[in-house]
């Protein structure tokens, strides 16, 4: 057995085998040592890397339920905006409110959402994951933009909850 060291710095392992009686050739083998990773490696490597992404399964969830949520909430803010700068501008020489449905939020026209015109209501599509409690109906006067009811709205998807105050002046605020 003879050891010698190839061009690349790793040494290599000749076997022969003398020729026997018959006069067959003799035949070399060689072994290569670090050529390759070993299945314990591997398998490690896949389970750091299996690890790693449910982590980041976990985490990308709670981070799309959290943008959802707060989303949300600036349309509902958003909503509520625009009803009353309707209002203070006069548009139409009309008084514009809100309406909140478990599905949907109603821009409407007229004294109240039941004797509204129709003609003129923006529906906005809500998140139904999301519960609403509080207020559901807000009017806000012509010229002065001060609600018909001063109240809060609460959203919650159960692990978030946030606050809408609609104030007797008109002045929203929200955390």
């Amino acid at each position: 057995m003879n050891k010698k060291s190839d061009t690349k710095g790793l040494s290599s392992t000749t076997f022969q085998k003398k020729s026997d009686t018959k006069g067959l050739p003799s035949t070399t083998f060689q072994k290569k040592s670090g050529a390759g990773f070993t299945l314990i490696e591997v398998m490690i490597v896949v389970g750091i890397l299996a690890g790693l992404a449910g982590l980041g399964l976990f985490v990308s969830v709670d981070l799309y339920k959290s943008y959802v949520f707060h989303s949300e909430k600036n349309i509902l803010v958003s909503i509520i905006q625009k009803a009353r700068n309707q209002s203070l501008v006069n548009i139409n020489e009309s008084k514009h409110g809100v309406y909140l449905e478990n599905s949907q939020y109603t821009i409407f026209q007229g004294e109240n959402y039941a004797s509204r015109n129709a003609v003129y209501d923006e529906i906005i599509q809500a998140k139904t994951a999301i519960s609403r409690t509080g207020l559901t109906e807000i009017v806000f006067d012509q010229l002065s933009g001060n609600p018909n009811a001063a109240g809060n709205i609460t959203l919650s998807d159960g692990l978030r909850s946030s606050i809408i105050s609609i104030e007797n002046e008109g002045r929203i605020n929200w955390q």
